[in-house]
C-alpha cells in the first residue's frame, strides 16, 4: 500500500481500502474501528473538483451552515439556525476563512462521481455481505469544513465508513449500546423522527467517547446507531463517507420505530434486543399489519 500522498490517479476506486479482516469481523457494526485507505490526494476529492460537483448536484443535495456551533447544537437543522448567506461556490472557495461547514449529500447521483463510489461499496461488501447480507440504501456524503469547525453530537441510521482526505480532525464515537449516553427511548425517537428529534448532549458525555484522530489516509467505521461528534483541526478538512443499510439494520429500525409508537400510546415495550422472541413477534406483527394496510390501500385505489 502506498503511503499518504503517493497515490497516482487510479482509473477507479477499487483496491483503495485496507482492512484487517479479523478486526472487521469482530467489530463491524458493533464497535468503531480504524482502517486505512488510498484516496488521499485523489483529484476527484480535491476542492476545485468538489466545487464543480456541488454545482452539478441538485440544490437539495448541497447543505452549508456557519461552523459556529457546539456539540450540543442540533446538527440536522444547523443550516436553518446558522445560515452562511453565501453561495456554495463562494463558501467553498473561501472555506479556509469562511468559518463554514459544507455537506454534499448523496453526490453519487452525479453519474461521474457515482461511478467513482461504486467500487468502495463493493470492497466493503466483500467482507460484510457473508455475515450481514442484503446491503441497500447506498448513500455517500462529502464534508468540507473550515479549521476548528465542530460537528454536533448526532445519530445516523446507517453503517458508515468515513475516510479522511485532507486536513485533520478528531471524531468522537460513542458505544451504540451505552444507555447512559443514549437511552433506549431517545434512540427509538431518533430512529422514528430523525429530522425533528435532537438527542440531548451533556458535556460529561465526552469522557465516555472513543476519540479517533483522523489524518489523510485513515478512516473509521461508525456502527449503526452510534452517536458521534467531530472537532476539526487547524486546517481545512475534507472527508468522504459511504453508508448503507443491511436487512438486519432495517429490522432494528422497524423495531425501534414500533417501540416508539407503542410508548406514545403509554405502553412500555421491551427494549430491542432484550428478548429475541419478543423481537421476532413484533417483526411478524408489523409485517402482518403492513400487509393488511397495503391490501386495503390497493382495494381503495381500485375502487
Amino acid at each position: 500500500m502506498a503511503r499518504t500522498g503517493e497515490l497516482e490517479t487510479p482509473p477507479a476506486a477499487y483496491g483503495s481500502l485496507e482492512f484487517d479482516a479479523e478486526t472487521f469481523r469482530a467489530h463491524y457494526n458493533r464497535k468503531a474501528f480504524q482502517f486505512r485507505h488510498r484516496l488521499a490526494g485523489h483529484p476527484k476529492l480535491a476542492i476545485p473538483e468538489l466545487i464543480k460537483l456541488a454545482k452539478r448536484l441538485p440544490a437539495d443535495n448541497v447543505h452549508q451552515h456557519r461552523a459556529e456551533v457546539t456539540m450540543g447544537d442540533d446538527f440536522y437543522n444547523a443550516a436553518a439556525s446558522h445560515p452562511t448567506k453565501c453561495s456554495i461556490e463562494e463558501t467553498m472557495e473561501r472555506i479556509e476563512v469562511a468559518t463554514s461547514y459544507v455537506m454534499l449529500r448523496n453526490p453519487g447521483v452525479d453519474p461521474e462521481f457515482g461511478a467513482f463510489l461504486e467500487p468502495l461499496w463493493e470492497e466493503i461488501g466483500l467482507l460484510a455481505d457473508p455475515f450481514d447480507p442484503g446491503r441497500s440504501d447506498h448513500m455517500s456524503f462529502v464534508f468540507i469544513a473550515s479549521p476548528r469547525a465542530v460537528t454536533p453530537f448526532h445519530i445516523d441510521r446507517v453503517a458508515n465508513f468515513h475516510m479522511q482526505i485532507q486536513g485533520e480532525k478528531t471524531i468522537y464515537l460513542w458505544d451504540p449500546y451505552d444507555r447512559e449516553v443514549l437511552t433506549e427511548e431517545d434512540l427509538a425517537h431518533c430512529v422514528a423522527e430523525p429530522r425533528t428529534f435532537h438527542a440531548p448532549f451533556r458535556p460529561e458525555f465526552k469522557t465516555r467517547a472513543s476519540p479517533f484522530l483522523q489524518r489523510p489516509g485513515l478512516g473509521v467505521h461508525h456502527p449503526w446507531g452510534a452517536p458521534h461528534a467531530v472537532e476539526n483541526g487547524p486546517e481545512v478538512s475534507v472527508s468522504l463517507s459511504v453508508t448503507f443499510r443491511s436487512v438486519e439494520m432495517k429490522r432494528r429500525m422497524e423495531l425501534h420505530e414500533l417501540n416508539h409508537r407503542l410508548r406514545r400510546f403509554g405502553l412500555a415495550p421491551a427494549s430491542v434486543g432484550q428478548s429475541p422472541w419478543r423481537d421476532a413477534s413484533k417483526s411478524m406483527a408489523l409485517r402482518g399489519y403492513r400487509g393488511v394496510r397495503d391490501a386495503l390501500r390497493g382495494k381503495t385505489q381500485e375502487a
